[in-house]
């Protein structure tokens, strides 16, 4: 009689505990899978690693140590932690199982975190992201000094400014309701010490189809709630740094950095009123905090905001702007075109728009000892008693060239000693420029010669 109590107890606690062994398990096993998968597709940009990968039946998943090695860099941008939490593994395999779910739909809630992002800004992975940003704005390094420009933190401007390393957090989730069709979601990106951005988002009219990739409608606009917090300590010692960059006082910079802004405004079309103006001058001048709040009193699609006249946002959108806890009550601001105000009135035919700039790649020589000025461009390499090397050039470092060259489909990289090159080329986008009139007509006087002769 003993024994079969016994039997019985084994069963009643033994096999749910093998059940949730296995799901454990196979949950376990899917994640891993598809992480393995997702660093195998990202190997051509970065080499990504991580120590520790914990799951849990409830829904919650944790990578520890990661680190992310751009391609062509020696240095890793490392993440301490990356944490998801969705719904519980067995109402997930239940609604997204092949045979009655689907598969390709996104869970019904899903929360993320990203905590201990650190990046070393005194390494050469900080300066080669710093110059391609400057390449890509046609941006001087001089110009980065000297704060030429508003409204970035360039990497090179941090280091300046005595921080050493940059730690990062980022957070978000979503959550639907399928039985209302609404979708509410939230992210924020914070860099600490320095800036903080966050934004909030309320959608209706969601429906379920629109949760499957690729499949998002434009969506209705319930609330929208951006946020943005420069730390006040931290724009005052980038006033005070840029100012003596500038060599001027850090009351005249701030004003400097203010009106520098309204004037990009006004040169893309926009003109502001004077309660914006008055709401970037006082951003500028005692940093902080800017919150911009969009709850429109009906739901509003975004697709009808390019059909809203601008003096009719604010009440449409029910707009609201908060600068440093202090609610700015004029939002009022004018769109132009080209410089002139949209008007009925103004029929006057506007000049053509110029040409558009024409750009085509060259070859040109540069010196083999500064071929680490030259990281991610197409290089060819030639070689004292060996062939040419050309591809990409990937890194420069401990007296070898690293070229990144294709091979009957696929990708090598080859390491050159830098004392073995005897000359170096590398491309370059160079503009075209349109040929003046004078060279026009000769080339149409050219042209015209040409076929007479060939008539004659």
């Amino acid at each position: 009689m003993m024994r079969r109590r016994v039997n019985k107890l084994v069963w009643f606690i033994g096999v749910p505990v093998i059940v949730f062994g296995l799901a454990h398990w196979g949950m376990h096993y899917m994640v891993q899978k598809r992480l393995d998968r997702f660093i195998l597709e990202a190997a051509p940009q970065a080499n990504i690693s991580y120590r520790e990968l914990k799951t849990d039946l409830r829904g919650m998943i944790d990578i520890n140590g990661l680190e992310v090695i751009p391609t062509g860099q020696p240095e890793a941008i490392k993440v301490g932690q990356v944490s998801l939490e969705g719904p519980n593994a067995l109402t997930y395999m239940w609604r997204h199982n092949a045979i009655i779910g689907n598969p390709d739909a996104l869970p019904e809630n899903l929360s993320f975190n990203m905590r201990g992002i650190e990046m070393d800004l005194t390494g050469d992975l900080a300066y080669a992201l710093d110059r391609k940003r400057r390449e890509a704005q046609g941006v001087s390094e001089q110009e980065t000094a000297t704060c030429t420009t508003t409204g970035e933190l360039p990497l090179s401007l941090l280091k300046a400014l005595g921080i050493k390393k940059l730690s990062a957090d980022v957070a978000g989730n979503y959550r639907y309701r399928e039985e209302n069709e609404s979708l509410k979601s939230n992210m924020s990106f914070t860099i600490k010490g320095i800036k903080k951005l966050s934004l909030e988002a309320e959608l209706a009219n969601v429906p379920a189809y629109a949760m499957q990739p690729n499949r998002m409608q434009i969506p209705t606009i319930s609330r929208l709630e951006l946020m943005y917090k420069l730390e006040p300590r931290f724009g005052k010692d980038m006033s005070a740094y840029c100012a003596q960059a500038r060599g001027i006082s850090v009351a005249e910079f701030e004003e400097w950095a203010a009106n520098n802004l309204i004037r990009e405004f006004t040169e893309n079309g926009v003109r502001l009123g004077s309660g914006l103006k008055f709401a970037i001058r006082d951003f500028y001048t005692n940093w902080g905090e800017i919150e911009l709040v969009m709850s429109p009193p009906t739901p509003m699609n975004a697709l009808a905001l390019l059909f809203t006249p601008p003096q009719k946002l604010e009440e449409t959108l029910g707009m609201q702007l908060i600068v440093n806890n202090r609610m700015i009550t004029d939002l009022s601001f004018r769109v132009q075109k080209d410089g002139a105000l949209f008007s009925r009135k103004d029929k006057k035919r506007q000049p053509p728009p110029p040409p558009k700039p024409r750009y085509k790649l060259v070859y040109k020589s540069v010196s083999p000892g500064q071929l680490e000025q030259h990281i991610n461009r197409d290089v060819r390499l030639q070689l004292r008693n060996q062939p040419e090397r050309s591809g990409v050039l990937i890194a420069v470092s401990r007296g070898q060239a690293s070229v990144e060259q294709r091979l009957n489909g696929g990708k090598f990289t080859a390491h050159v000693p830098l004392k073995d090159i005897v000359a170096a080329e590398a491309r370059f986008r160079v503009r075209i420029n349109p040929p003046s009139t004078p060279e026009k007509r000769e080339a149409q006087q050219s042209a015209t010669d040409q076929a007479k002769t060939a008539a004659e």
